[in-house]
Protein backbone atom coordinates (compact mmCIF):
# COMPACT_ATOMS: atom_id res chain seq x y z
CA UNK A 1 0.00 0.00 0.00
CA UNK A 2 1.15 3.53 -0.80
CA UNK A 3 0.77 6.13 1.94
CA UNK A 4 3.07 8.83 0.61
CA UNK A 5 0.53 11.61 1.17
CA UNK A 6 -0.04 10.56 4.77
CA UNK A 7 3.71 10.05 5.23
CA UNK A 8 4.27 13.65 4.12
CA UNK A 9 1.66 14.91 6.60
CA UNK A 10 3.26 13.01 9.50
CA UNK A 11 6.83 13.91 8.58
CA UNK A 12 6.06 17.56 7.94
CA UNK A 13 4.54 17.81 11.41
CA UNK A 14 7.79 16.36 12.79
CA UNK A 15 10.44 18.15 10.70
CA UNK A 16 8.64 21.40 9.73
CA UNK A 17 10.65 21.69 6.48
CA UNK A 18 10.04 20.30 2.99
CA UNK A 19 13.74 19.57 2.47
CA UNK A 20 13.84 17.32 5.53
CA UNK A 21 10.67 15.48 4.46
CA UNK A 22 12.03 14.94 0.95
CA UNK A 23 15.27 13.56 2.38
CA UNK A 24 13.42 11.18 4.73
CA UNK A 25 11.27 9.83 1.88
CA UNK A 26 14.06 9.79 -0.71
CA UNK A 27 12.17 11.97 -3.18
CA UNK A 28 12.66 15.45 -4.64
CA UNK A 29 11.17 18.60 -3.10
CA UNK A 30 8.71 19.24 -5.98
CA UNK A 31 7.25 15.79 -5.36
CA UNK A 32 6.55 16.68 -1.73
CA UNK A 33 4.97 20.00 -2.75
CA UNK A 34 2.79 18.27 -5.36
CA UNK A 35 1.40 15.78 -2.85
CA UNK A 36 0.77 18.53 -0.26
CA UNK A 37 -1.41 20.41 -2.75
CA UNK A 38 -3.08 17.19 -3.86
CA UNK A 39 -3.99 16.34 -0.27
CA UNK A 40 -5.53 19.78 0.31
CA UNK A 41 -7.52 19.48 -2.91
CA UNK A 42 -8.73 16.01 -1.92
CA UNK A 43 -10.24 17.25 1.36
CA UNK A 44 -11.09 20.78 0.26
CA UNK A 45 -9.50 22.54 3.26
CA UNK A 46 -6.07 24.08 3.94
CA UNK A 47 -3.85 21.64 5.83
CA UNK A 48 -0.51 23.49 5.92
CA UNK A 49 0.62 27.02 6.70
CA UNK A 50 4.01 28.73 6.85
CA UNK A 51 5.35 30.49 9.98
CA UNK A 52 8.87 31.92 10.07
CA UNK A 53 10.19 29.66 7.35
CA UNK A 54 8.66 26.54 8.92
CA UNK A 55 5.53 24.61 8.04
CA UNK A 56 2.83 24.05 10.65
CA UNK A 57 -0.37 22.05 10.41
CA UNK A 58 -3.63 23.94 10.45
CA UNK A 59 -6.47 22.91 12.73
CA UNK A 60 -7.78 20.66 9.95
CA UNK A 61 -4.28 19.30 9.36
CA UNK A 62 -3.91 18.35 13.04
CA UNK A 63 -7.28 16.59 12.93
CA UNK A 64 -6.20 14.62 9.86
CA UNK A 65 -2.83 13.83 11.52
CA UNK A 66 -4.59 11.75 14.19
CA UNK A 67 -6.11 9.46 11.56
CA UNK A 68 -3.06 9.51 9.30
CA UNK A 69 -0.93 7.91 12.02
CA UNK A 70 -3.49 5.15 12.63
CA UNK A 71 -3.99 4.47 8.93
CA UNK A 72 -0.23 4.23 8.34
CA UNK A 73 0.22 1.87 11.30
CA UNK A 74 -2.64 -0.38 10.21
CA UNK A 75 -1.31 -0.38 6.63
CA UNK A 76 2.17 -1.40 7.76
CA UNK A 77 0.72 -4.10 10.00
CA UNK A 78 -1.41 -5.40 7.13
CA UNK A 79 1.70 -5.60 4.97
CA UNK A 80 3.54 -7.68 7.56
CA UNK A 81 0.58 -10.03 8.00
CA UNK A 82 0.23 -10.53 4.24
CA UNK A 83 3.94 -11.29 4.00
CA UNK A 84 3.47 -13.96 6.66
CA UNK A 85 0.64 -15.47 4.62
CA UNK A 86 2.68 -15.57 1.42
CA UNK A 87 5.50 -17.46 3.11
CA UNK A 88 4.33 -18.96 6.42
CA UNK A 89 7.74 -20.56 7.07
CA UNK A 90 9.42 -17.21 6.52
CA UNK A 91 7.64 -13.94 7.20
CA UNK A 92 8.69 -11.00 9.35
CA UNK A 93 7.49 -9.62 12.63
CA UNK A 94 8.70 -6.74 14.75
CA UNK A 95 9.38 -7.04 18.49
CA UNK A 96 9.91 -4.20 20.94
CA UNK A 97 11.38 -4.60 24.41
CA UNK A 98 12.46 -2.53 27.37
CA UNK A 99 16.15 -2.63 28.28
CA UNK A 100 16.30 -5.60 30.68
CA UNK A 101 14.07 -7.87 28.62
CA UNK A 102 15.67 -6.84 25.35
CA UNK A 103 19.24 -7.26 26.55
CA UNK A 104 19.15 -10.25 28.90
CA UNK A 105 16.13 -12.35 27.80
CA UNK A 106 15.21 -11.74 24.15
CA UNK A 107 18.51 -12.96 22.62
CA UNK A 108 17.99 -16.43 24.14
CA UNK A 109 14.28 -16.47 23.28
CA UNK A 110 14.96 -15.50 19.66
CA UNK A 111 17.65 -18.20 19.49
CA UNK A 112 15.22 -20.90 20.65
CA UNK A 113 12.59 -19.65 18.17
CA UNK A 114 15.04 -19.74 15.26
CA UNK A 115 15.81 -23.38 15.98
CA UNK A 116 12.30 -24.13 14.68
CA UNK A 117 11.78 -21.16 12.34
CA UNK A 118 15.28 -20.34 11.06
CA UNK A 119 14.06 -18.26 8.11
CA UNK A 120 11.58 -16.03 9.92
CA UNK A 121 12.98 -12.52 10.21
CA UNK A 122 12.67 -11.02 13.69
CA UNK A 123 13.32 -7.30 14.16
CA UNK A 124 14.06 -6.11 17.68
CA UNK A 125 13.69 -2.52 18.92
CA UNK A 126 14.86 -1.67 22.46
CA UNK A 127 13.34 1.37 24.16
CA UNK A 128 11.91 2.28 27.56
CA UNK A 129 8.73 0.52 28.68
CA UNK A 130 6.46 3.58 28.10
CA UNK A 131 7.78 3.92 24.54
CA UNK A 132 7.18 0.21 23.87
CA UNK A 133 3.60 0.60 25.09
CA UNK A 134 3.13 3.55 22.76
CA UNK A 135 4.54 1.63 19.80
CA UNK A 136 2.15 -1.24 20.53
CA UNK A 137 -0.82 1.11 20.83
CA UNK A 138 0.12 2.67 17.49
CA UNK A 139 0.58 -0.83 16.01
CA UNK A 140 4.10 -0.05 14.88
CA UNK A 141 5.39 -3.27 16.48
CA UNK A 142 3.76 -6.70 16.81
CA UNK A 143 4.96 -7.88 20.23
CA UNK A 144 6.33 -6.05 23.25
CA UNK A 145 8.25 -7.25 26.31
CA UNK A 146 8.41 -4.85 29.23
CA UNK A 147 9.29 -4.82 32.93
CA UNK A 148 6.68 -3.43 35.32
CA UNK A 149 5.41 -3.97 38.85
CA UNK A 150 1.91 -4.44 37.49
CA UNK A 151 0.16 -4.48 34.14
CA UNK A 152 -1.50 -1.12 33.48
CA UNK A 153 -5.18 -1.08 32.63
CA UNK A 154 -5.00 -0.02 28.99
CA UNK A 155 -5.93 -1.37 25.58
CA UNK A 156 -3.02 -3.85 25.52
CA UNK A 157 -3.09 -7.51 26.48
CA UNK A 158 -0.21 -8.29 28.87
CA UNK A 159 0.82 -11.77 30.02
CA UNK A 160 3.21 -12.10 33.00
CA UNK A 161 6.21 -14.31 32.20
CA UNK A 162 8.75 -14.20 35.04
CA UNK A 163 9.92 -12.09 37.96
CA UNK A 164 12.46 -9.34 37.39
CA UNK A 165 13.95 -9.00 40.86
CA UNK A 166 15.23 -5.55 41.82
CA UNK A 167 18.27 -5.28 44.12
CA UNK A 168 20.62 -2.67 45.55
CA UNK A 169 23.93 -2.92 43.66
CA UNK A 170 27.40 -1.54 44.40
CA UNK A 171 31.06 -2.31 43.75
CA UNK A 172 32.51 -5.46 45.29
CA UNK A 173 34.88 -3.33 47.40
CA UNK A 174 32.17 -0.85 48.44
CA UNK A 175 31.81 -0.17 52.19
CA UNK A 176 28.34 -1.76 52.08
CA UNK A 177 29.98 -4.98 50.85
CA UNK A 178 32.57 -5.07 53.68
CA UNK A 179 33.07 -7.75 56.33
CA UNK A 180 33.07 -10.78 54.06
CA UNK A 181 35.78 -13.34 54.78
CA UNK A 182 38.29 -10.91 56.34
CA UNK A 183 37.82 -12.00 59.94
CA UNK A 184 37.85 -15.65 58.97
CA UNK A 185 41.13 -15.30 57.12
CA UNK A 186 42.83 -13.59 60.08
CA UNK A 187 41.68 -16.30 62.48
CA UNK A 188 42.97 -18.94 60.11
CA UNK A 189 46.46 -17.40 60.08
CA UNK A 190 46.61 -17.44 63.90
CA UNK A 191 45.48 -21.03 64.04
CA UNK A 192 48.15 -22.08 61.57
CA UNK A 193 50.79 -20.26 63.62
CA UNK A 194 49.67 -21.93 66.82
CA UNK A 195 49.61 -25.29 65.06
CA UNK A 196 53.15 -24.83 63.76
CA UNK A 197 54.49 -23.85 67.19
CA UNK A 198 52.72 -26.68 68.98
CA UNK A 199 53.85 -29.12 66.33
CA UNK A 200 57.49 -28.12 66.74
CA UNK A 201 57.24 -28.33 70.51
CA UNK A 202 55.55 -31.71 70.25
CA UNK A 203 58.28 -33.04 67.96
CA UNK A 204 61.03 -31.83 70.31
CA UNK A 205 59.32 -33.25 73.36
CA UNK A 206 58.70 -36.57 71.66
CA UNK A 207 62.35 -36.86 70.56
CA UNK A 208 63.65 -35.92 74.01
CA UNK A 209 61.38 -38.40 75.74
CA UNK A 210 62.19 -41.12 73.26
CA UNK A 211 65.90 -40.51 73.89
CA UNK A 212 65.38 -40.72 77.62
CA UNK A 213 63.54 -43.99 77.15
CA UNK A 214 66.48 -45.49 75.24
CA UNK A 215 69.04 -44.31 77.80
CA UNK A 216 67.05 -45.89 80.59
CA UNK A 217 66.34 -49.16 78.81
CA UNK A 218 69.18 -50.95 80.62
CA UNK A 219 68.32 -49.81 84.15
CA UNK A 220 65.84 -52.47 85.17
CA UNK A 221 62.08 -52.34 85.62
CA UNK A 222 62.08 -48.73 86.89
CA UNK A 223 63.70 -47.60 83.67
CA UNK A 224 61.12 -49.55 81.67
CA UNK A 225 58.28 -47.95 83.61
CA UNK A 226 59.82 -44.51 82.99
CA UNK A 227 60.06 -45.34 79.31
CA UNK A 228 56.38 -46.33 79.23
CA UNK A 229 55.39 -43.02 80.82
CA UNK A 230 57.53 -41.10 78.33
CA UNK A 231 55.94 -42.96 75.41
CA UNK A 232 52.44 -42.19 76.71
CA UNK A 233 53.32 -38.51 76.99
CA UNK A 234 54.60 -38.50 73.42
CA UNK A 235 51.33 -40.06 72.18
CA UNK A 236 49.32 -37.40 74.02
CA UNK A 237 51.28 -34.64 72.31
CA UNK A 238 50.72 -36.31 68.95
CA UNK A 239 46.98 -36.60 69.61
CA UNK A 240 46.80 -32.88 70.46
CA UNK A 241 48.66 -32.05 67.24
CA UNK A 242 46.15 -34.10 65.19
CA UNK A 243 43.26 -32.34 66.93
CA UNK A 244 44.69 -28.94 65.99
CA UNK A 245 45.22 -30.10 62.40
CA UNK A 246 41.56 -31.10 62.13
CA UNK A 247 40.47 -27.75 63.56
CA UNK A 248 42.67 -25.93 61.06
CA UNK A 249 41.18 -27.94 58.18
CA UNK A 250 37.65 -27.04 59.31
CA UNK A 251 38.65 -23.39 59.59
CA UNK A 252 40.14 -23.50 56.10
CA UNK A 253 36.86 -24.80 54.73
CA UNK A 254 34.99 -22.00 56.53
CA UNK A 255 37.33 -19.39 55.09
CA UNK A 256 36.90 -20.82 51.58
CA UNK A 257 33.14 -20.68 51.97
CA UNK A 258 33.39 -17.05 53.02
CA UNK A 259 35.54 -16.24 50.00
CA UNK A 260 33.11 -18.07 47.70
CA UNK A 261 30.23 -16.08 49.18
CA UNK A 262 32.12 -12.86 48.54
CA UNK A 263 32.78 -13.81 44.89
CA UNK A 264 29.05 -14.39 44.29
CA UNK A 265 27.95 -11.20 45.98
CA UNK A 266 26.50 -12.82 49.10
CA UNK A 267 27.05 -10.31 51.87
CA UNK A 268 27.36 -12.67 54.85
CA UNK A 269 27.92 -10.66 58.04
CA UNK A 270 27.70 -11.81 61.67
CA UNK A 271 24.16 -11.45 63.04
CA UNK A 272 23.11 -9.33 60.01
CA UNK A 273 21.94 -11.95 57.57
CA UNK A 274 18.73 -11.55 55.61
CA UNK A 275 16.98 -13.96 53.28
CA UNK A 276 19.44 -16.08 51.36
CA UNK A 277 22.40 -14.92 53.45
CA UNK A 278 22.33 -11.37 52.05
CA UNK A 279 22.85 -8.45 54.38
CA UNK A 280 19.75 -6.38 55.15
CA UNK A 281 20.44 -2.71 54.45
CA UNK A 282 18.42 0.22 55.78
CA UNK A 283 17.15 3.16 53.73
CA UNK A 284 19.67 5.31 55.60
CA UNK A 285 22.51 3.02 54.44
CA UNK A 286 21.52 3.63 50.83
CA UNK A 287 20.95 7.37 51.25
CA UNK A 288 24.48 7.80 52.62
CA UNK A 289 26.12 7.17 49.22
CA UNK A 290 25.83 8.78 45.75
CA UNK A 291 22.89 7.23 43.93
CA UNK A 292 22.89 6.51 40.18
CA UNK A 293 19.42 7.34 38.86
CA UNK A 294 17.97 5.67 35.77
CA UNK A 295 16.47 7.81 32.98
CA UNK A 296 13.23 9.69 33.58
CA UNK A 297 11.11 7.44 31.35
CA UNK A 298 12.24 4.10 32.78
CA UNK A 299 10.08 1.99 35.09
CA UNK A 300 13.11 1.57 37.37
CA UNK A 301 13.20 5.34 37.85
CA UNK A 302 9.50 5.37 38.69
CA UNK A 303 10.03 2.59 41.23
CA UNK A 304 13.04 4.40 42.73
CA UNK A 305 11.13 7.66 43.20
CA UNK A 306 8.23 5.78 44.76
CA UNK A 307 10.57 3.86 47.10
CA UNK A 308 12.31 7.05 48.28
CA UNK A 309 8.96 8.75 48.98
CA UNK A 310 7.63 5.72 50.86
CA UNK A 311 10.70 5.52 53.12
CA UNK A 312 10.98 9.32 53.44
CA UNK A 313 14.63 9.48 52.41
CA UNK A 314 16.37 11.86 50.05
CA UNK A 315 18.75 10.05 47.75
CA UNK A 316 22.13 11.68 47.18
CA UNK A 317 22.24 12.25 43.42
CA UNK A 318 25.38 10.87 41.83
CA UNK A 319 24.40 10.89 38.15
CA UNK A 320 21.39 10.26 35.93
CA UNK A 321 22.08 7.65 33.26
CA UNK A 322 19.87 5.85 30.74
CA UNK A 323 22.24 3.01 29.83
CA UNK A 324 22.50 -0.15 31.94
CA UNK A 325 26.08 -0.78 30.83
CA UNK A 326 27.11 2.76 31.75
CA UNK A 327 25.45 2.38 35.14
CA UNK A 328 27.28 -0.89 35.83
CA UNK A 329 30.67 0.48 34.80
CA UNK A 330 30.14 3.58 36.93
CA UNK A 331 29.30 1.38 39.93
CA UNK A 332 32.60 -0.47 39.57
CA UNK A 333 34.64 2.74 39.62
CA UNK A 334 33.41 4.40 42.80
CA UNK A 335 31.24 4.40 45.90
CA UNK A 336 27.90 4.83 44.11
CA UNK A 337 24.85 2.61 44.62
CA UNK A 338 21.77 2.02 42.50
CA UNK A 339 18.63 -0.07 42.13
CA UNK A 340 18.94 -2.47 39.22
CA UNK A 341 17.59 -5.74 37.89
CA UNK A 342 19.43 -8.74 39.31
CA UNK A 343 19.47 -10.21 35.79
CA UNK A 344 21.43 -7.20 34.56
CA UNK A 345 24.34 -7.78 36.97
CA UNK A 346 24.54 -11.59 36.87
CA UNK A 347 27.87 -11.73 35.04
CA UNK A 348 29.45 -8.98 37.16
CA UNK A 349 28.38 -10.80 40.34
CA UNK A 350 29.89 -14.06 39.16
CA UNK A 351 33.12 -12.26 38.24
CA UNK A 352 33.32 -10.61 41.67
CA UNK A 353 33.16 -7.07 40.27
CA UNK A 354 29.79 -6.13 41.80
CA UNK A 355 27.86 -7.07 44.93
CA UNK A 356 24.21 -6.65 45.85
CA UNK A 357 21.67 -6.75 48.67
CA UNK A 358 17.87 -6.91 48.85
CA UNK A 359 15.87 -3.69 48.66
CA UNK A 360 14.82 -2.53 52.15
CA UNK A 361 11.10 -2.73 52.84
CA UNK A 362 8.21 -4.52 51.20
CA UNK A 363 8.11 -4.17 47.42
CA UNK A 364 5.56 -5.27 44.86
CA UNK A 365 7.37 -7.82 42.68
CA UNK A 366 8.38 -6.56 39.25
CA UNK A 367 7.44 -8.81 36.35
CA UNK A 368 8.43 -9.23 32.72
CA UNK A 369 5.28 -9.02 30.59
CA UNK A 370 4.61 -10.09 27.01
CA UNK A 371 2.23 -7.54 25.48
CA UNK A 372 0.40 -7.16 22.19
CA UNK A 373 -2.57 -5.31 20.79
CA UNK A 374 -5.70 -7.47 21.20
CA UNK A 375 -6.86 -6.58 17.68
CA UNK A 376 -3.61 -7.68 16.09
CA UNK A 377 -4.11 -10.88 14.07
CA UNK A 378 -2.09 -13.66 15.71
CA UNK A 379 -0.03 -15.31 12.97
CA UNK A 380 1.47 -18.80 13.29
CA UNK A 381 4.93 -17.25 13.68
CA UNK A 382 3.81 -15.04 16.54
CA UNK A 383 2.11 -17.95 18.27
CA UNK A 384 5.25 -20.05 17.86
CA UNK A 385 7.40 -17.27 19.27
CA UNK A 386 5.18 -16.85 22.33
CA UNK A 387 5.25 -20.63 22.84
CA UNK A 388 9.06 -20.60 22.73
CA UNK A 389 9.10 -17.76 25.27
CA UNK A 390 6.76 -19.61 27.63
CA UNK A 391 8.95 -22.73 27.50
CA UNK A 392 12.15 -20.80 28.31
CA UNK A 393 10.76 -17.90 30.31
CA UNK A 394 12.68 -18.36 33.56
CA UNK A 395 15.58 -15.88 33.75
CA UNK A 396 19.11 -16.98 34.65
CA UNK A 397 20.06 -16.47 38.31
CA UNK A 398 23.48 -15.59 39.70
Amino acid sequence: MQFIKLDILVLLDRHKKITAVAGALGVKQPTVTFHMKSLEEQYGVPLFEMYGGKYELTRAGKALLHYARQIRSLGLEAGRVMAEQRTPERGTFHIGASYVAGTYLLPAWIHHFHETYPQVEVRLTIRTAPVIRQLLAERRIDLGFIAAQQAEADELYCEPLCEDRMVVAFAADHPLAGGVGAAGQGSLDVTRGELAEVGVQGDRAGMAMAGASVDRAGVGMAGARDGDRVGAAGKAVGARTSELERAAAEHTQGGAAGQAAASTGALVLNNEEGAGGLRNLTPQDIAAYPFLLHGQQSTTREMTDRWAATHEVELKLGMELDSLETIKRTLMLGKSVTFISQMAIREEIEAGRLAYAPLPGEQAPRQIFACYHPERWMSPQMRAFLDAVRQHKEPPTP
